[in-house]
């Protein structure tokens, strides 16, 4: 099984997405969270194999937002109507969904292990993102400003664990329903009308780096 997914992630030319999906799917085998629940686990598995293929397609959610959706939701629905031998990407993913949701950590682990260590030596290759700040913070900049000003290090990782410990117990009233790729914020307004919006998780990492350097200045 683990020799076809490496044949298969070959395909991938070097990236800084693939290395995020590198690091997801090796957090994935390594148990980094062993309270964490499953299903997050899942969305990571996800999560990491719909960028690269997004990536691979060029299609980029900040600037073909339509294009992106409906990718999204056709790979999406690809997994869950899934045949066997029609999508070799979608083979492997429920292949590695089925071992995790089975518990055989040590097949997960062992043959992601062996994944990554062939990766690499075939990669390495960063990217970087700016952005700038608004007057008034919104929710979601206020939430992480909160947790910026318990823990200034707050990693991008730990900002997300945060938000599916909140999403999954209701502590917090601006985080909503999660899912493996978005979260739904809720922005109360001064009529009390809730609105909701929904941001991507891949914005998390210029958001979060934003904050962090404004808040230093």
């Amino acid at each position: 099984m683990m020799e076809q997914a490496i044949q298969l992630l070959d395909l991938y030319r070097p990236s800084f997405v693939k290395s995020e999906a590198v690091s997801l799917l090796r957090a994935v085998a390594n148990r980094d969270d062993p309270e964490r629940p499953l299903k997050f686990q899942v969305y990571d598995i996800v999560y990491a194999f719909q960028r690269l293929e997004a990536h691979r397609l060029g299609i980029r959610a900040d600037k073909r937002s339509v294009a992106y959706n409906e990718f999204r939701q056709g790979y999406l629905t690809s997994l869950a109507m899934w045949v066997p031998g029609q999508n070799p990407l979608a083979d492997q993913v429920k292949v590695l969904i089925d071992h995790q949701a089975a518990g055989r950590v040590e097949e997960v682990a062992s043959g992601l292990k062996k994944l990554f260590k062939d990766f690499e030596n075939h990669h390495s290759q960063q990217q970087k993102g700016v952005a700038g700040t608004p007057r008034d913070p919104k929710p979601i900049d206020q939430y992480i400003l909160d947790l910026l000003a318990v823990n200034p290090t707050l990693s991008e990782k730990a900002l997300w664990r945060q938000i599916e410990i909140d999403s999954e117990g209701l502590h917090n009233p601006i985080i909503g329903e999660i899912a493996h790729d978005s979260v739904w914020i809720i922005d109360p307004t001064p009529e009390h009308i809730n609105r909701s919006k929904k941001y991507s998780r891949s914005s998390f990492r210029s958001r979060l780096s934003r904050l962090k350097k404004n808040k230093s200045h």
